[in-house]
């Protein structure tokens, strides 16, 4: 599921939906119904699971310190600091 995690840009609509999948699947894992009343956080915690939204974040953040320390001929860090020319008709 994670894989591309690093270059994925998530809109506040799929950062929601990625979290309701993630705890749809650990609530099933632990046999917790919606109805029990209980939190995604204690549910979280039970299972020493970290939020995947956060978790997208820190590989995004990684990825872009990477990125910065790799030398200029790379591809990847051309393709970040491109800048495209002329404009649209």
């Amino acid at each position: 599921m994670k894989f591309g995690i690093e270059v994925w840009v998530l809109k506040e609509r799929e950062e929601q939906r990625l979290e309701a999948s993630q705890m749809e699947f650990l609530r099933r894992l632990v046999g917790i119904n919606k109805l029990d009343g209980e939190i995604n956080q204690s549910v979280r915690e039970k299972l020493v699971v970290q939020n995947s939204v956060r978790e997208v974040g820190h590989c995004q953040h990684n990825w872009l310190q990477n990125l910065h320390r790799m030398d200029t001929n790379r591809i990847p860090k051309q393709v970040l600091q491109y800048k495209p020319n002329g404009g649209r008709k």
